[in-house]
């Protein structure tokens, strides 16, 4: 009898063991599913940029089309390299801001000549512009949205517990340029 007791418990333990070994292996997964995800929105977000560094290259060529284009300002345009798939969340953030500020400076040129602007090319131009904007904006989201989720599960328990033990580290939000983030003046 004692031989069945001992048996029993050896059991029991071995079931507990086995029970903490899936949860383990079942968390730890979560995580690195999680982490592909952020890999892979963010990988969405290189694709959106590059498109967005392309479209500002043909926006130049539009422009060069003008009579009296600025050329400093294609000189500025031209000197932006292009992404870096291997560069960091604060690098891909500065190239978007460099991007942004290559279009508003377009478009301010752009202001002087009103025939151009009209043009069919100029307006495909910038349907497309817009719709890459759109783009880029919902491949941040579900980047932030990913990096958030990513993000709760290492501080809840238990897999604040694992997370440590794999070495992970919560991941960085792509942050909004500052200058876009107050409030729009519009004069009309």
């Amino acid at each position: 009898m004692g031989w069945l007791v001992g048996g029993i418990i050896l059991i029991a333990i071995a079931l507990v063991l086995l029970a903490v070994l899936i949860t383990y292996v079942t968390i730890s997964n979560s995580l690195k599913k999680c982490t592909v995800k952020i890999d892979e929105a963010l990988s969405g977000i290189d694709v959106m940029l590059v498109q967005r560094y392309d479209l500002l290259t043909k926006s130049i060529e539009v422009l060069k089309g003008a009579k009296n284009y600025e050329k400093s300002t294609i000189e500025d345009i031209v000197k932006l390299r292009k992404l870096d798939t291997n560069s960091t969340l604060k690098e891909r953030e500065e190239y978007d801001k460099e991007i942004s500020s290559g279009f508003s400076k377009i478009n301010v040129s752009l202001e002087a000549y009103p025939n151009l602007k009209a043009g069919s090319s100029y307006l495909l131009l910038q349907k497309q512009i817009s719709e890459c904007e759109d783009n880029l904006q919902a491949s941040r989201r579900t980047y932030n949205s990913n990096v958030s989720y990513y993000n709760q599960k290492l501080v809840s328990w238990p897999s604040s517990i694992i997370g440590r033990s794999l070495k992970l580290e919560s991941k960085s939000f792509f942050e909004a340029d500052e200058n876009k983030k107050g409030d729009v003046a519009i004069n009309l």
